[in-house]
């Protein structure tokens, strides 16, 4: 519940700022940027208390969190924090006239933020054909296809956000300009009809993986996954808290975690760890595996 009410947060400042900045512009208000920001950094602030004081997901209660677990947690903050905090104060040291700042230096953030986006999806697509040679059978189309579309979405994020960025500080630093306001917002014109077309195409494929590995490695088939790391390299037995254990019913939490995972069978847990975990017989685990398989390649 913390990150959703965060983000309500997050949306609140905005739309305050938007209603000050509107009235500021009109002059409706005698205001200067600093204040209209206010309300956009106060926010900031609240949510990242908020989300830097929610642990990750963690695979069993008393789970000591890494900062390997932490990292996206951080990354996220970070990214919040330039884009909402650095970024907005950039901007209203040189609007207020506090720094003579030439456009370039004070879009800065803004430019490394869409550098960082392109990164983001040439990684993705370059790990995209290794993901689809490694990957279980049953996932390996629908996470290769997720992988790509998600890299294709990020490329047009970053290209048309640094297009933009380069016609405004360019209207910005020429006052005698020939460019237009449509010539300048043109790039997020045409980045709103790219991601009409393309993020429906990624919800439907992250809902489709999603069904896939429900079916692979849901509550029918009854598999448990241990931590590869825990065990030195193998399933091992469960005793102390040495392993992590997962259920079955949150099979994405395998993938969402950033800890290596294995299937493990009732045999290799042996009965009475099996019946208390509330493992089926070996002899339903397996048909019901064969029926997702099949279910699953369809």
């Amino acid at each position: 519940p913390a990150r959703p009410a965060c983000g309500l947060v997050e949306a609140a400042g905005m739309a305050v700022f938007k209603l000050l900045l509107a009235a500021m512009l009109e002059g409706a208000l005698p205001l200067n940027l600093y204040v209209a920001c206010a309300p956009l950094w106060a926010t900031v602030v609240v949510s990242s208390v908020g989300r830097l004081s929610t642990p990750p997901l963690a695979v069993w209660p008393g789970t000591r969190v890494s900062l390997r677990r932490r990292l996206p947690a951080l990354v996220s903050w970070a990214y919040l924090l330039l884009a909402r905090g650095v970024q907005p104060l950039f901007i209203a040291l040189r609007v207020e006239g506090a720094t003579r700042w030439r456009w370039q230096a004070v879009l800065s953030v803004a430019y490394g933020l869409a550098l960082s986006e392109f990164a983001s999806a040439a990684t993705l697509a370059m790990c995209a054909p290794l993901v689809h040679a490694s990957s279980p059978r049953v996932l390996r189309r629908q996470a290769a296809r997720l992988m790509l579309l998600t890299s294709a979405q990020l490329f047009a994020i970053s290209v048309c956000c640094f297009l933009f960025l380069e016609f405004l500080t360019t209207r910005l630093e020429d006052s005698n300009s020939d460019m237009t306001a449509l010539h300048v917002v043109s790039p997020l014109l045409a980045l709103a009809l790219v991601l009409m077309l393309v993020h429906p195409a990624v919800v439907h494929t992250s809902h489709r993986f999603q069904a896939v590995v429900a079916m692979a490695f849901g509550g029918a088939i009854g598999s448990l996954f241990l931590d590869v790391d825990a065990t030195g390299g193998g399933p091992g037995g469960v005793a102390g808290g040495d392993v992590a254990v997962l259920s079955a019913r949150h099979p994405t939490y395998a993938l969402k975690d950033g800890v290596r995972y294995v299937p493990v069978d009732a045999e290799q847990l042996g009965p009475d760890v099996a019946e208390a975990l509330g493992k089926p017989p070996p002899g339903a685990a397996g048909g019901a595996a064969g029926a997702a398989g099949a279910a699953a390649d369809e």
